[in-house]
């Protein structure tokens, strides 16, 4: 006889688990209302910054990112990420970061294209209890130069008693790549130790891991670098200049180091410098823009530096520095410094008579120590200018159609704005463009680049159709719409918005364009030549002509001269319409053209674009 099977009906069923869903319920508002009352003001705020040595188009270079928590909550599931036209290798999540701590992480970026760009660095993260995602985001305006405009690889510096103090390297090497550096501090360190033994040379060179290695000594590190092809010829003496600084900051903690990292905290940004060393024209310098070594290409040119004997300068200055070291090599600094006073001092004065005499006349409201930022960032502008002039082979004295500078902050700004006469007088420029730290100037060639991820994600079917579109029209006018938050395309009848995260442009400079970067901005020069530009500039270099006879004739400049020229038609048609400006700024009686000069004048032959001429000085009689 089986036993009975009593059942639980099936409504108590029904009612006991409506009960048990009520306490859950109840409880999962409980816990909600516990952790809003936990998380309430408490955040994770996390801060980026990111530094890198210079970037190159199609090639890896090393990126350091510095993630820091300064909210009073952990941050979970941190992971960065790069946007931009650029390769990304080596990006890696962090699992937690807690408040007041920071991470660093290091990458590789190779961009594709030369020229400025925006590159978006963002992190997204959780906070613990919370399930909505937050982001953070740093937009970096970033510079990418040439392949192969920085030929320095890896910095390594050694202390005398040979052990390495710290190593920098441009290029990212992965994890599994890491040998190859610990490799090359090897290699270097054997051969630094025996290459300077007591009285030995100051300069040494050997190949290792490929590569050039240049190394030289001061009193108590030796400085080494490996650099991919040929060596720069203005190595040695950035070197110097680098290995110079680091003893005036750090010497007399180099000769009582114990070894200890901690005794020697912020050495690694005085090595770093000497990545940036090149002669490429038209790549930064970095941080060598504005020191001496940098001015040398300036004051060749304007005759204020000279070699010893046959030599030209370089030349001597390498044979001193391969011969007598660090030394010798102080003492091309100390030549360099002292030939930079002159026309340094000279703009200085003329830039601070300016701004006195508007400081007297009440049009300018500033302190002393304004009127001496003003007169540095002045200087440093026009001294750009002119090293623009010179690499695109006008002269100094020459008219342009236009330059434009850029400023990196709002002082430089003002500078400009307040002083824009003085920038324009002395640089000859007709035209002149002040762009501020945040705007691109439009002399600048700009391409969109659409991130077809984004606009897939928003607008799948139309994707392929919105980039066509946005690669027909006007990059200035996207890049316009874009930054006022209002730019869109109509596709098929509707009204399409282009949001920021779906493009990004590219600057480069136009061939027309000279891109001089100096402390605090970099400058523009249009170098593009009108034909009354050609003509204003040859009637600038008759001036200049006559400046020379003087100094052969030694006549003093408050002496009146008379100017003849034997000149064809071309030169004297473009000469005429400047002849009152010859004969003011060469202080002339006089400017005649003539079959031939007169016999007691002093005679010089020279010639203007394609056409020759002959030139006749003689003191005028009055």
């Amino acid at each position: 006889m089986s036993k009975p099977c009593w059942r639980r009906p099936r409504t108590r069923r029904q009612e006991d688990l409506r009960s048990l869903e009520g306490l859950i319920e109840r409880a999962e508002i409980s816990a909600k209302g516990r952790i809003e009352q936990i998380l309430k003001d408490r955040n994770p705020r996390l801060f980026l910054e990111t530094t890198n040595l210079g970037l190159q188009a199609n090639r890896w270079t090393r990126i350091d990112m510095q993630i820091t928590n300064k909210g009073n909550w952990p941050a979970e599931h941190v992971t960065p990420i790069v946007s931009g036209p650029v390769e990304v290798l080596g990006l890696k999540a962090i699992e937690r970061l807690e408040p007041n701590e920071k991470a660093t992480l290091e990458f590789g970026l190779k961009p594709k294209e030369v020229g400025t760009m925006d590159l978006d660095f963002e992190v997204h993260y959780a906070r613990p209890l919370d399930d909505g995602k937050h982001q953070t985001t740093d937009t970096a305006l970033v510079r990418v130069e040439p392949e192969g405009g920085y030929p320095i690889d890896d910095a390594l510096l050694f202390h005398s008693t040979g052990a390495l103090v710290a190593h920098e390297s441009r290029p990212y090497l992965p994890p599994e790549e890491a040998a190859r550096s610990t490799n090359l501090e090897n290699l270097v360190k054997a051969f630094v130790n025996k290459a300077f033994p007591n009285g030995g040379k100051g300069v040494a060179r050997t190949k290792a891991e490929g590569s050039l290695v240049f190394a030289t000594r001061g009193p108590q590190a030796y400085l080494a670098v490996s650099v991919r092809g040929k060596e720069p010829s203005i190595l040695p003496l950035y070197a110097i200049q680098v290995l110079q600084e680091i003893h005036d900051t750090f010497g007399v903690r180099l000769e009582a180091w114990t070894g200890d990292p901690a005794e020697l905290v912020g050495i690694r940004g005085l090595l770093r410098k000497i990545l940036f060393a090149t002669e490429a024209d038209g790549v930064s310098l970095g941080p060598l823009e504005d020191s001496p070594v940098s001015k040398i290409p300036a004051l060749l040119e304007r005759g204020l530096l000279k070699g010893d004997g046959q030599d030209d300068f370089l030349t001597w200055a390498r044979k001193g520095i391969e011969k007598g070291g660090y030394d010798q090599g102080v003492q091309v600094l100390k030549r360099i410094t002292d030939a930079t006073v002159g026309p340094t001092e000279e703009i200085s004065h003329q830039i601070q008579a300016a701004i006195m005499a508007s400081k007297e006349a009440g049009t300018l409201q500033i302190t002393d120590d304004q009127v001496n930022s003003y007169v540095d960032f002045l200087r440093r502008s026009l001294e750009a200018a002119f090293q623009a002039k010179r690499r695109a082979g006008i002269e100094r004295y020459w008219p342009v159609a236009r330059i434009a500078v850029k400023t990196d902050d709002q002082l430089g700004l003002d500078a400009v704005g307040a002083f824009r006469k003085v920038i324009v007088g002395q640089s000859g420029a007709k035209e002149l463009d002040i762009v501020a730290p945040e705007d691109t100037w439009h002399g600048m060639r700009i391409d969109v680049q659409v991130h077809m991820n984004s606009v897939g994600a928003a607008y799948k079917l139309w994707a392929k159709k919105i980039e066509i579109l946005l690669r027909s029209q006007d990059a200035w006018k996207i890049k316009a719409g874009i930054d006022r938050g209002e730019y869109s395309v109509g596709i098929e009848g509707q009204k399409v918005r282009i949001d920021p995260s779906m493009v990004s442009f590219v600057e480069s400079v136009p061939d027309h364009v000279v891109e001089e970067p100096f402390e605090g901005g970099v400058v523009y020069l249009d170098t593009r030549m009108t034909k009354e530009l050609i003509a204003e500039g040859y009637a600038k270099e008759i001036v200049e002509l006559v400046r020379e006879a003087r100094k052969d004739m030694s006549l003093g400049t408050e002496r009146v001269v008379d100017i003849e020229l034997v000149a064809g038609k071309d030169l004297r048609t473009k000469l005429q319409p400047w002849k009152d400006m010859i004969l003011r700024d060469s202080n002339a009686l006089d400017v005649r053209f003539v079959q031939e000069p007169a016999e007691d004048a002093y005679v010089i032959e020279a010639g203007l674009g394609e056409e020759t001429f002959l030139l006749g000085v003689r003191a005028a009689e009055m």
